[in-house]
Formats: structure tokens, C-alpha cells, sequence
């Protein structure tokens, strides 16, 4: 099996460096043992150097808001209310296998939600516990990132939902920084471009750089191999089929 051990040890000296500089702050930092800020792996500072350009100081600090957070929220049980009601509308699974660069894909159908029906806790618990899974699986898998893949066919008024897409660009930034590796927006409608107009002024920079907008399924198949997608994307696979078949699999986290 591939390894991506450039994700998981420093690649230069100056990431090596820093990464001796940053252990030296959260050692010192107030809540180091009961954040568990001294057992942190090389791999979870590193993504905390990275999103913060190797600045030392903006990185603990990004470090101990994350490890707050998962101090408080995580993690989400598989039977929150939340969780079960976003899944009764199978609007999303973790492929089985990985995109063309290694990442688990998580593949979701941006029509099977309504803003008028969910609140935006349930989508926010939903989205903690499908990310918790595929960061375990991608680790499984000797990955650091994974790939998003939001299908937009149907995407209308009850799905241009302003606070969940600040909400989800906020978990990614603040509590999995240098998790995301590509999201790619498939079947996008006119509609939605005016709705990305009104999103992209609060997503970070770095992360408007892994946003492609995926022009065919020919262009698709140059992130994610074409037999291991479902059929509304030329490929073999039933997706509401692998939906359930991911319930049964679930990535348990440990």
C-alpha cells in the first residue's frame, strides 16, 4: 500500500524546526495535560504548522482551539438525534476506495438536504461524525486529507443554505485544518454560482484553492477512478446501495 509519509513528518528542515519550536509552547501551555497537548503526533502538529504558514505562536493557538473543541463536542455517538436525521435522508457515504491521489472520497447530494426541515446543529453533529469516520479511514489508509465531492443537480432555494456552508467552512478551517484535500463541485446549476458568490468571501484562501468546479464526468475521472463512482457518474456503483452498506461498515473511531 502507497504511505504519504510527507503528511505525516516533517519535509524540510524549517518544518523541522518549527515542529521542535511548537512542542516547546504546548509544553507550556496551561492546559497541556488535561488537553493531552504533549501526547499530540508529529502529524497533528504538522497540520497545524502548515495551515498556519510554520508560525509557531498561530499554531498553538490553532492547536489548543482544536483540542478544546474536541474536548466539549467529540465524540458524536452514532445515535445522536442529529446524526439520525441527516442519515435518514442518505445524502451521503465514504467511498470504499480512494480518489486518484490516495484520500477517501465522500460523496454527497446536496439535494437531500433542506434547510426548511434541518437545523443547523443537526447538519453541524452530522458533519462532525461523517468527518470523525472518514479521517479514521483515511488514516487506515496511510492518508492524511481526504476528498470531498458535493453532487448539485437539484440544487435550489430550500438548499442555498448560508449558515451550514459557513458552519462546515469553520469545522474545516478550525477543528480539521489540512484535512481537506480537494472538493469538487459536480452538476453544478446556474443557481448555485450566485449562491458561491455570497460563500466564497468567508472561505479561506487555501481552501478556494482546493475547490474544483468539475466541468464533465471525463474531467471527474481525472480525481476519482471511474469504476469505483456510482452510476449518476458513469461508474458501476448504486449509491443509495453503498449508503447502506457504509451504515454497515461504519468506520468506527479509536
Amino acid at each position: 500500500m502507497k504511505r504519504y509519509d510527507g503528511l505525516r513528518s516533517p519535509r524540510d528542515d524549517r518544518e523541522r524546526n518549527a515542529l521542535a519550536s511548537l512542542r516547546v509552547e504546548l509544553q507550556a501551555h496551561a492546559q497541556v495535560e488535561q488537553l493531552g497537548l504533549s501526547a499530540l503526533s508529529d502529524a497533528d502538529l504538522l497540520r497545524a504548522l502548515r495551515a498556519r504558514e510554520l508560525k509557531v505562536q498561530s499554531a498553538a493557538a490553532l492547536v489548543v482551539q482544536e483540542r478544546s473543541f474536541r474536548d466539549k463536542h467529540l465524540p458524536i455517538p452514532e445515535d445522536h438525534p442529529g446524526v439520525l436525521a441527516v442519515r435518514a435522508r442518505n445524502p451521503a457515504l465514504v467511498l470504499d476506495k480512494a480518489d486518484n491521489e490516495g484520500r477517501p472520497v465522500v460523496v454527497g447530494l446536496t439535494a437531500r438536504h433542506n434547510r426548511f426541515e434541518l437545523s443547523l446543529g443537526e447538519v453541524e453533529a452530522f458533519g462532525l461524525w461523517l468527518i470523525e469516520h472518514t479521517v479514521a479511514h483515511a488514516q487506515r489508509i496511510g492518508h492524511e486529507k481526504f476528498t470531498l465531492l458535493f453532487d448539485l443537480a437539484d440544487f435550489g432555494w430550500a438548499q442555498m443554505d448560508l449558515p451550514v456552508a459557513r458552519k462546515m467552512n469553520e469545522l474545516l478551517v478550525q477543528v480539521y485544518p489540512e484535512r481537506l484535500g480537494k472538493c469538487l463541485l459536480v452538476n453544478a446549476p446556474y443557481v448555485f454560482l450566485s449562491f458561491y458568490k455570497l460563500v466564497k468571501p468567508f472561505i479561506d484562501e487555501a481552501t478556494r484553492e482546493k475547490i474544483v468546479f468539475v466541468r464533465d464526468m471525463n474531467h471527474l475521472y481525472e480525481f476519482v477512478p471511474r469504476e469505483d463512482l456510482p452510476a449518476r457518474y458513469g461508474g458501476p456503483r448504486n449509491f443509495d446501495e453503498d449508503v447502506k452498506s457504509f451504515a454497515q461498515r461504519l468506520f468506527y473511531v479509536t
